[in-house]
């Protein structure tokens, strides 16, 4: 065997095992990485949350210290704002932040005045998205506050029960992109043996 149909041999047996590798990790049966990135696209009234929250892939109720990064745009009435780690700061009190490896939720209705707080400089009242229990540090429901919670860019907006406030993309989506570059490498190796096969 020639040395061009080994090498094309190696990128068909190479992505082939990345795509069962790919696969095996996004469907629970395999090494999973340890961060997740979960996508978040919370509407909130006119305005809403976009972005980013990464923790460390721990499940189960999550604590401040399991989420390690965040890139939320607060969209609120009329006006954005950007915060960020690590210049602004996260506080999670209670037990209704739960995260799963596809998505983490909140349960509004907990009875333990627990809530989820993003704010630049914590208690200000201003740059911060809150979901809460309960009245208390933040109003209860989902909050998104691009300015300050004096002015007419805060919403806030009555929930209830547990909704997701943050999820992993599908990762079917992942799954046929991985078996396509396997397929495209199968074809390409078949070509080259085809022309090696030709005198």
């Amino acid at each position: 065997m020639s040395s061009s149909a080994i090498g094309l041999r190696r990128v068909v047996v190479g992505a082939f095992c990345g795509a069962a590798v790919l696969g095996a990790t996004l469907f629970g049966a395999g090494p999973v990485a340890a961060n997740i990135v979960y996508m978040v696209d919370e509407p909130i009234g006119v305005g809403g949350v976009i972005g980013t929250i990464t923790t460390d892939g721990a499940t189960g109720v999550l604590s401040a210290s399991d989420i390690l990064a965040w890139n939320l745009t607060l969209n609120g009435d009329g006006a954005s704002y950007t915060i960020s780690s690590p210049s602004s700061s996260v506080l999670v009190v209670g037990s209704d932040v739960v995260a799963t490896p596809t998505k983490i939720t909140f349960d509004f209705s907990g009875n333990d005045s627990g809530y989820l707080l993003f704010q630049e400089t914590l208690f200000s009242g201003m740059h911060y998205w809150c979901s809460a229990t309960s009245l208390g540090t933040c109003l209860q429901g989902k909050t998104v506050t691009p300015q300050s919670i004096f002015d007419s860019t805060h919403i806030n907006e009555a929930a209830s029960g547990v909704q997701t406030i943050a999820f992993v993309p599908e990762p079917s989506t992942w799954m046929l992109m991985g078996l396509g570059f396997g397929a495209l490498a199968l074809a390409a190796a078949r070509k080259g043996r085809s022309t090696l096969a030709r005198p």
